[in-house]
């Protein structure tokens, strides 16, 4: 009986201190569309970077939370814009971004254009 409770009073003293020495700089990443459908982030695309020879998104986020995030933006993730320029945008790149307590941060993305009919960027041959 003794040794079971020395082993449950371990468990959680390792348990409880293992909860407080996690930082929340290192929480677990969660996907963007999950994030700006949950409301935990706010995302705009403001433009192309012009000096690229590739299309870069110029994308701003926002941390709408007191906590920091990590944000995952997967390989082939599909963007569509209200503005027409940036509608149907296809994430060639993944990329992770970490954002402070209401931070916002501008990142780049490499991005390209679904609608071919377009004057956003084409890939760059290589």
């Amino acid at each position: 009986m003794n040794r079971f409770v020395y082993r449950l009073l371990l468990f959680l003293l390792l348990g409880l201190g293992g909860l407080t020495a996690v930082s929340p700089t290192h929480a677990q990443a969660i996907l963007l569309p999950q994030a700006i459908a949950d409301g935990s982030v706010v995302a705009e695309i403001v433009g192309i970077h012009p000096s690229y020879a590739q299309p870069m998104l110029r994308l701003t986020l926002t941390n709408q939370f007191v906590t920091p995030l990590t944000l995952e933006v997967p390989l082939g993730l599909h963007l569509n814009s209200n503005e027409a320029a940036f509608a149907d945008i296809l994430i060639g790149q993944a990329q992770t971004v970490n954002l402070e307590a209401n931070e916002t941060k501008e990142v780049l993305l490499l991005g390209y254009s679904l609608d071919h009919h377009r004057a956003f960027p084409s890939p760059a041959v290589a």
